[in-house]
């Protein structure tokens, strides 16, 4: 992360006891200014005191004193701050520039909203193409239209052919449960379903993260954690769902509740692995614009088999 690098200095400064009147005067008198979003108060020892916005100061009678009407604490950086911590702040405390001090809290001048924006457009734009496949420090981005058509195969055939090797496991797993399927044919109805809305969420969990890196700041963790609520809602609406119609056309069998749990947990489960395919695929410098479909769709199938057959297998007895 950068460190500070050009500091506002031509900014109104004024003691907490000047009034309104005489403050909007002297901001009049001066014309050039660095910047005109604050006030800012300080004392003889030029100690940050208070910040006044313009249109705060605008609206505040003429005989009113500065302290009256400024913000209290006082949000301001260290000059060693570095540019991006003092971008998030300045969003998490919705303030278009912030007052820069030093140790011993004297004013030193402030970062304006210029370098507040283009800090955090560079963070959104490099953390964006980072998690979409394309690594500054790396020549990992695929371009296809101007890549040849045999260096196009080799970099997305391993993929592919990673994918067919993973659905041949899949019809592996699926093998272990021939008992279960000979006894009960009907889980072979919803498998399909239940495969195909793993992938579906799994895919647009991945599109929406991969949006969300691209313009704005986000945590993983946290994201991970709200997707999994998400998900964990869908489910059980999609749950519900599935175990209606199956209990319309099967009576009288326990598999309605097989579908209803197993598509819960799937889609419980899937969003999350969508989310940590595409953060491994990108720790690991790999373009996650051509792993992440084919990996991602392999897991999730095989995860979605895995539970579709481990929950008929308990509900059923076998």
């Amino acid at each position: 992360m950068d460190a500070i690098r050009t500091l506002l200095k031509r900014v109104p400064l004024f003691s907490p006891d000047t009034k309104a009147g005489d403050a909007l005067q002297e901001i009049q008198k001066k014309k050039k200014w660095d910047t005109l979003n604050y006030v800012y108060l300080i004392s003889e020892s030029k100690q940050l005191k208070g910040i006044v916005s313009m249109k705060e100061l605008i609206a505040t009678p003429r005989n009113v004193r500065l302290s009256k009407v400024a913000k209290k604490p006082v949000i301001s950086v260290h000059e060693n701050s570095k540019l991006e911590q003092i971008a998030i702040l300045a969003v998490q405390h919705n303030i278009k520039s912030l007052p820069v001090v030093d140790s011993m809290g004297v004013f030193i001048g402030v970062v304006g909203t210029d370098d507040i924006m283009r800090t955090l457009q560079h963070a959104r734009i490099y953390d964006g193409i980072r998690y979409s496949g394309v690594h500054l420090d790396h020549h990992s981005f695929l371009n296809v239209s101007r890549g040849k058509v045999l260096f196009l195969v080799k970099r997305r055939l391993p993929w592919l052919l990673f994918g067919l090797g993973g659905a041949l496991l899949s019809a592996l797993l699926v093998e272990q449960f021939e008992l279960v399927l000979q006894r009960v044919i009907e889980l072979a109805f919803f498998t399909p379903a239940v495969v195909y809305m793993g992938d579906a969420l799994g895919t647009q969990t991945q599109a929406l993260f991969l949006r969300s890196i691209t313009i704005g700041n986000v945590r993983v963790s946290k994201f991970i954690m709200k997707e999994l609520l998400i998900d964990s809602v869908i489910g059980l609406c999609v749950g519900a769902l599935s175990f209606g119609y199956a209990s319309l056309i099967l009576h009288d069998s326990l598999v309605p509740i097989v579908v209803g749990i197993a598509m819960f947990c799937t889609l419980a489960t899937s969003g999350i692995v969508a989310i940590l395919i595409t953060v491994f695929l990108s720790k690991q410098k790999k373009d996650p614009a051509l792993g992440s479909g084919p990996f991602a769709t392999i897991v999730q199938d095989l995860v979605s088999i895995a539970i579709y057959f481990l929950v008929a297998s308990a509900v059923l007895g076998f």
